[in-house]
Formats: structure tokens, C-alpha cells, sequence
């Protein structure tokens, strides 16, 4: 079993084994019924299979990160029909006065999928700048076009005569190319194309065909490459590094270094028009900056990362309205919801989408298939005594008020429970320093924060404590990353002061 590490502040450094009836400008809004339970009818769009609101989640604190690893409030747009459907021309709205508040961009929904809007305010439908840049971003990158490890026709310089003027056109005539799995390289070891030793260009093509149009309006390209890189789509220069103007040939080299090893991301959205149902063609130039480097490397993927959309409002955790909006100006679907509970989203189950309800687990993205509650669960867990300085012998209880009935369940190893943890039955006697972690439960599904008791056997500190808990692998992991920067490199932990 894993120890945990727990840091007291000021007193010491231990380590323990441990929707209403109205109209409006929109027209006719849907009857909702019964205090927090909440019923609406199908709507507009699901009697006609059109898009419609599925699931909103206000109070998001421990749930889904956006593409800027922050906890945003999202909405959930569902295409229920046997058609895939476009976004362009519906809009999101909390105030039928102005329902064009916030449009959506012309992205694509497959028949029976689901699209995510974050209620963050930001109002954008591009990606932030760090979730392109690398490929340790959290948002999947969904290589569809071209698979990293896909065959390429490639061409080196060494003592080669084949003429390359116009190599990059869709048109160009590249029988006499080598043929290879990517990525391409020597001196690394890791190159499924291993080149010469000395090379400082090989030019590569591949060609795939495009059958319909992307789902998503984001295109991206992924590169790893050692030195400098230039990329054309369909002819058009679309991103480079490290590569002078022009046409690359093959005595061109990198203008200057970089190390392989991570692949870099290239936001290529604004050149998806370049795209054209049927054959296209990606050409990409790998520059090495002279003879004598010890390594060259290239390795490309191409694809498409979730759509993701900022809404330009938020959502009122206290209570309100939201609408989606039809092109034509009508309402297409509409939900009045109550005060939210944090992390506890109100979505329409799959087998009746005429209900809505809560989910004690949200499910962004998917169909909600959980158990529905009527309204949401107010759960509050607490330990008595309050955590701190105790006696060995003396016994912890575990308190809990709620709207509903709930277990109690708990660990005592510095993991968050689960369905399958310790049910809560009797006071606990405590024979050493421990730490708790304690939350409600209906079924296997969490219906409350997890809280944590530490309990300091035998020490009582004159200083007041603050204790600050986290896993040992977490910890050292924090600290031995003095580089670390972001969301990305932070680790959960809990704050006590004693």
C-alpha cells in the first residue's frame, strides 16, 4: 500500500502510513413542473429529429477540463436523427429578448452524436494556443487524414537527378519516389525510414482522398522533426520552421536547429478550405542544417482535434433559462433549471428524452445512461471530532446530512473512495496518525465532495497546523519539476488547518 505524505506548515514535517410558462420573441416557451425536478417537452427538434439540448452541467468544479484546463461550465447539443447535422445558423441564448447572443460555428454533428459548448464566456471556436502546440495536450488528436506511421513517397538529395520543380502541386508525377513508412530519419535509432548519414533534405509526399467534408472545421498537423520542416496542402505553403522562402529543392537546408523528440502541433484551420473532396496531397520538405549533424528527423501526422466552442455567457448557477435557437428563429429546444449542486449535471436520459433530470455523474459527450435523480442530492460530510490532535484509542464518526438517502463509505490509504470502498457502519478507533477521506454515496456514484479527516496521534502542536496532503508519487513529482509550468503539471491535494 502506498504511503501518504502529509506536510504540516509551522508545527512539523511527518510522514503517515496512511422551464416556465411564457412567451416571448422566441414564441411559446415549455411548461415546467415540480419544484427542482424538472420536465420539458421533446421540443421542436425532437419531434422533427433536429438538434436538441440534452445536458447542461452549471456547477462544474471536479469534472471535464476545457482545451484550457480550467473546470468551465458546458453545455450538451444532441443530433437524435438518422442524418448528420450542421451547426451553422443555430444559436445559444439565455434571454429570449436577444436570441442572438451567441451563434455557433458550421461545425458537423454525426447522426446520433453529441457536441460540447463551454459556458465559459470566452466566445471563441478555436482551441487555445497551448492545447495546439503540443501533443502532451490533454484534447485527443484524431489522425484521420494521415496516420502518423502511414506510408510516404519520399525523394533525398544525395546525388539524385529527378527533376523536383513543382513537387509540391497535386498534379506532380512522383512514380520515381522511394516509398517508406514515416518517420524519417538516422542517427536516432527510432526511424522506420532510416536515411543516409549526411543528409540535409528529403522531400516527401502523400496523397489521401477526402470522401466528405471534416466534422470538425479544425485541421491540424503534427510534426516532430529535427531540424526544420516545410509543409504544403494541395500546393499552398501552410507551415514551416526553420525553412527559407520558397519552393524547398533538394539542396536546401534548415536555417537552423532544433531537437527532435516532441512533436509540435500546427493549427491549420485557417487552410481547410484548401481541402477538396477526392485526391489531396501533402508535401513536406525535412531540413537538416548541413552534413556533418548526427541526426535528422521527421515524423508527420495529420488530423483534426475536437471542435471546441467557448460561448460568449455563462451559465447562473443560482437558476435560469437556456434556448437553442433554430436558423429560421424559432425555439428548437429550450429547459428552465433550478439552483445546481456542484459537479451534478441536469441532462434527458436516453430512453426518455421527454424527462430531464440530474446525474449524480455527468457524461459530456455520451449518451446519459446513469441513474436519474428527481432533483439534485445535498449531501454534506463531516468527522467528529473535527480532525486534528487526538488520543491513540479515542474514536472518529463519520456525520452526514442529505436530501437523500446515501452511504457513507471511506479510505484511510490517501485514495478517493469509490463505490467499492469501506461502507461507514460504527465509530472508528484510531491507533496512529490517519488520514481519512470520506464522501456520500448512492449506489457506486458519488453524491458529495470527498472531505478529509487527518488525525495526529499523540502530538499536540502549540503552533497552529496546516496541513497539506497529497500522494507520495505526486509530491515528488511536483517538486522534482522545477520547470513545471500550467495546469498540466499541478497534482490534487487536501488543505487542512488545524
Amino acid at each position: 500500500m502506498k504511503q501518504l505524505v502529509i506536510t504540516t506548515i509551522a508545527a512539523a514535517l511527518l510522514v503517515a502510513g496512511t422551464s416556465a410558462t411564457g412567451a416571448g420573441p422566441l414564441g411559446q416557451l415549455a411548461q415546467a413542473e415540480g419544484g427542482d425536478s424538472v420536465r420539458v417537452e421533446a421540443g421542436i427538434s425532437s419531434a422533427s429529429g433536429g438538434l436538441r439540448l440534452n445536458e447542461i452541467l452549471a456547477s462544474n468544479r471536479a469534472g471535464r477540463l476545457d482545451d484550457e484546463g480550467q473546470t468551465s461550465d458546458w453545455i450538451e447539443i444532441h443530433n437524435p436523427g438518422a442524418s448528420p447535422m450542421r451547426l451553422g445558423g443555430y444559436r445559444l441564448t439565455n434571454d429570449p429578448n436577444v436570441p442572438d447572443k451567441w451563434a455557433f460555428p458550421n461545425n458537423r454533428i454525426p447522426a446520433g452524436g453529441y457536441h460540447l459548448v463551454w459556458m465559459s464566456g470566452l466566445d471563441r471556436v478555436s482551441l487555445a494556443p497551448q492545447a495546439l502546440r503540443t501533443s502532451a495536450a490533454t484534447i485527443p488528436f484524431e489522425t484521420i487524414l494521415i496516420k502518423p506511421g502511414a506510408d510516404w513517397r519520399y525523394l533525398l538529395g544525395s546525388g539524385n537527378r529527378q527533376s523536383t520543380i513543382g513537387w509540391i502541386a497535386v498534379g506532380f508525377d512522383d512514380s520515381a519516389f522511394a516509398v517508406g513508412p514515416a518517420g524519417f530519419g538516422y542517427g536516432d535509432e527510432d526511424d522506420a525510414t532510416e536515411l543516409p548519414f549526411g543528409t540535409t533534405a528529403v522531400l516527401i509526399r502523400r496523397e489521401f482522398t477526402l470522401k466528405e467534408p471534416l466534422m470538425s472545421e479544425s485541421l491540424v498537423l503534427q510534426v516532430d522533426y529535427g531540424d526544420g520542416f516545410a509543409a504544403y496542402l494541395n500546393g499552398t505553403r501552410v507551415a514551416a520552421v526553420n525553412a527559407l522562402a520558397g519552393e524547398p529543392g533538394l539542396d536546401s537546408v534548415a536555417s537552423g536547429s532544433r531537437e527532435a523528440g516532441f512533436a509540435e502541433r500546427f493549427d491549420l484551420s485557417a487552410h481547410a478550405g484548401l481541402l477538396r473532396q477526392g485526391k489531396n496531397v501533402l508535401a513536406v520538405a525535412g531540413l537538416n542544417t548541413h552534413r556533418e549533424s548526427s541526426d535528422m528527423s521527421l515524423r508527420i501526422a495529420l488530423g483534426v482535434l475536437p471542435s471546441v466552442c467557448h460561448a460568449n455567457f455563462r451559465l447562473k448557477k443560482e437558476g435560469g433559462r437556456l434556448y437553442l435557437v433554430a436558423p429560421d428563429g424559432s425555439i428548437a429546444d429550450q429547459v428552465k433549471y433550478e439552483q445546481q449542486m456542484a459537479d451534478q449535471s441536469l441532462g434527458r436520459p436516453s430512453t426518455a428524452p421527454a424527462l430531464w433530470g440530474y446525474f449524480l455523474t455527468p457524461s459530456p459527450g455520451f449518451a446519459n445512461v446513469g441513474p436519474q435523480q428527481p432533483r439534485p442530492v445535498k449531501s454534506l460530510v463531516s468527522f467528529f471530532p473535527e480532525p486534528g490532535a487526538i488520543e491513540q484509542g479515542d474514536e472518529v464518526r463519520i456525520k452526514d446530512k442529505s436530501s437523500a438517502a446515501v452511504d457513507i463509505r471511506f479510505t484511510n490509504d490517501g485514495s478517493d473512495p469509490d463505490g467499492s470502498s469501506r461502507l461507514y457502519r460504527e465509530p472508528i478507533e484510531i491507533v496512529d496518525t490517519s488520514l481519512f477521506r470520506a464522501a456520500a454515496f448512492i449506489g457506486d456514484e458519488r453524491a458529495s465532495p470527498v472531505v478529509p479527516g487527518t488525525y495526529l496521534v499523540g502530538r499536540r502542536p502549540a503552533l497552529p497546523v496546516l496541513s497539506v496532503s497529497m500522494m507520495p508519487d505526486d509530491f515528488l513529482e511536483v517538486h522534482l519539476q522545477s520547470s513545471a509550468r500550467g495546469r498540466g503539471s499541478e497534482r490534487p491535494a487536501f488543505l487542512e488547518l488545524f
